[in-house]
């Protein structure tokens, strides 16, 4: 009698300590069709892991969005890593969030002409959808910012010669 508890004590312990198995991880691809925007069209590929079914915001990271590449022209950029916010309204993939400093793909696709690029998709059971992809610049310094940094680097390196050659007068001078 005693083993027979203690095997039920053990058992218990062990379904307990065993992770409940939770829903495996589906790969669901997007093929997005990018709106001709000033004669600029394109094709894209977005991969997330389990999304949202009846909406939601998801966070990028590679184990979530293993893929995010767009096509313009003979051009392939790979934007996984660049985006900032997905956002899911009924299931259906409505707005992508990129945070880019890729100086060719916001000449070709987006950042300076427009900020926003259409796009029309079909997911893995044929269904579709429309939605925009929001183009923002990452936080860079502009030239004439670059300029007054070097400028001021001179002067305070030119400040710190001018002392040291002072010093060493004084030096010699006693």
């Amino acid at each position: 009698m005693r083993g027979f508890k203690l095997a039920a004590i053990v058992g218990a312990m062990v379904m307990f300590a065993l992770p409940i198995s939770s829903k495996p991880a589906e790969a669901v691809v997007y093929n997005l069709t990018l709106d001709p925007v000033f004669g600029l069209g394109g094709t894209g590929t977005l991969e997330v892991i389990n999304p949202p079914v009846n909406g939601g915001v998801v966070t990028p990271n590679a184990a979530v969005v293993p893929v995010f590449e767009i096509s313009i022209g003979s051009s392939v950029f790979d934007l996984a890593d660049d985006l900032a916010l997905i956002t899911f309204v009924g299931g259906n993939l409505f707005n992508i969030n990129l945070l880019t400093n890729n100086p060719a793909f916001l000449a070709l696709g987006g950042g300076f002409l427009f900020d926003q690029l259409g796009f029309v998709y079909d997911g893995p059971g044929r269904e579709g959808g429309v939605g925009v992809i929001n183009v923002a610049v990452a936080a860079v310094p502009e030239a004439s910012t670059w300029a007054m940094m070097i400028l001021g680097f001179a002067g305070v390196g030119f400040i710190a010669y001018r002392r040291s050659r002072k010093d060493q007068g004084l030096a010699l001078a006693a």
